[in-house]
């Protein structure tokens, strides 16, 4: 039997009461499983971040779905740990990626690789792929969370049929990928917020645009930016099926693993795609197939 994963992530200015009605939405149109991959506490909606995570997960651990959930560039550990705590107490439908990052279904396996390499101010989780061993670390003003993608060696026991959530894509080539990226590089040292910002440092688009067009010296640019050091990993375990987010420019892009555009409802053995920005609307749509194929679909649930 065919089995379907929705997958949401990058909820930044989205209400929550419309990502309550996707879920519901989700329920309705049958499908088994719900993946929250990373960035899904509304932090320009207006709301606190707590009240943000906790009534869509509350949602989520009512709807019966299997859910999965692990966190992105923008969770900070005091705000999200709590609430996946408490949620994942009451409901047992709902797993924290963090503590289970591997699950084992019918036919395929499902691993999980929480953080970011990209994190925004008071952010606490890191994807790193350095001798940083995965753990919580103390820093001066904040406790951060590490994981090293290096354990994917670990976690992966049959790369052939693994399908790796990562907030993060690795590093590919072209426009059609699920990392190409518009952001605004900051060229020249300027104070924001009584901040310093150091030449090289990154916003993302909109925000980068928003900030040249108020005179900061900030050069937008467009080109790949995908993780570069969990391409070679997946490269050398072999893992072929990669679902991530995090870069909007690219929502819904979805490649094979030779750079060529992926069709949409395509059976196919390997896929990079950027599959949710919620922001907009979408949500992905993965089914694996009984024959341990799969296929995507972009939907417009906006």
């Amino acid at each position: 039997m065919d089995q379907n994963y929705a997958i949401m992530s990058d909820m930044h200015t989205i209400k929550p009461k419309m990502v309550q009605k996707t879920i519901k939405k989700l329920t309705d149109l049958g499908f088994d499983s719900l993946v929250f991959n990373g960035d899904i506490i509304g932090d320009r909606s207006g709301i606190d971040p707590v009240t943000y995570l906790h009534s869509i997960l509350k949602t989520a651990g009512e709807s019966g779905l299997e859910v999965y959930v692990q966190p992105g560039s923008h969770e900070n550990s005091d705000s999200y740990q709590p609430v996946i705590e408490h949620i994942t107490d009451k409901y047992p439908n709902v797993q924290d990626a963090l503590k289970m990052p591997t699950i084992e279904k019918i036919g395929h396996d499902i691993v999980f690789l929480p953080g970011s390499d990209f994190m925004v101010r008071d952010a606490s989780y890191k994807l790193e792929n350095g001798d940083i061993p995965t753990g919580t670390y103390e820093t001066d003003d904040s406790i951060e969370r590490s994981t090293n993608m290096k354990d994917l060696e670990k976690l992966v026991t049959d790369a052939e049929n693994t399908i790796l959530f990562s907030h993060v894509p690795a590093k590919y080539y072209g426009k059609h990928a699920p990392d190409n990226a518009i952001y605004g590089e900051v060229i020249q040292e300027f104070k924001l917020d009584q901040e310093i910002i150091k030449i090289g440092s990154i916003f993302p688009g909109p925000i980068g645009y928003q900030l040249a067009q108020l005179g900061a010296p900030i050069q937008i640019k467009q080109e790949n930016r995908g993780n570069l050091d969990l391409g070679k990993t997946c490269d050398t375990i072999g893992i072929n099926k990669k679902v991530s987010g995090h870069f909007h420019e690219s929502k819904g892009n979805a490649i094979t693993l030779d750079n060529k555009q992926l069709p949409e409802n395509t059976r196919t053995n390997n896929i990079a795609w950027n599959a949710s920005y919620m922001d907009g609307g979408l949500v992905g749509a993965l089914t694996v197939h009984d024959d341990g194929t799969i296929s995507h679909q972009n939907l417009n649930m906006g």
